[in-house]
């Protein structure tokens, strides 16, 4: 599930994985537990360009996110930080992430 409001400056993009909403607004990622509506966590100035995608682990312990600037981020949900960036992860822009069910690969396009 996303959602772009073009019509405004800012760019607001979330996505429901499971029972954590992901929401993403110019530059920060927000991760709030869906059933409670309690914020998880933050993390600020998460990528130059928008976010499209997030992916969430099924133990979640992890957070992928694939943004515009072709940069992928993998985020510690319980340390609360950003454990490996890999930049310019795909030859063209990055719109969607996926975990696998064992949790071992992460696919992107």
């Amino acid at each position: 599930f996303f959602f772009n409001d073009t019509a405004t400056t800012e760019i607001y993009t979330e996505q429901i994985v499971g029972s954590v909403r992901c929401v993403q607004e110019t530059g920060l990622i927000q991760v709030l537990d869906f059933e409670t509506r309690t914020l998880i966590c933050e993390f600020k100035k998460a990528h130059y360009a928008n976010v499209h995608s997030f992916a969430l682990s099924s133990n979640n312990k992890y957070l992928i996110s694939a943004s515009l600037d072709r940069s992928i981020n993998i985020w510690d949900l319980e340390k609360r930080t950003l454990e490996y960036t890999m930049k310019m992860a795909h030859p063209i822009i990055l719109t969607q992430v996926v975990i696998t069910s064992d949790d071992k690969y992460f696919i992107t396009c």
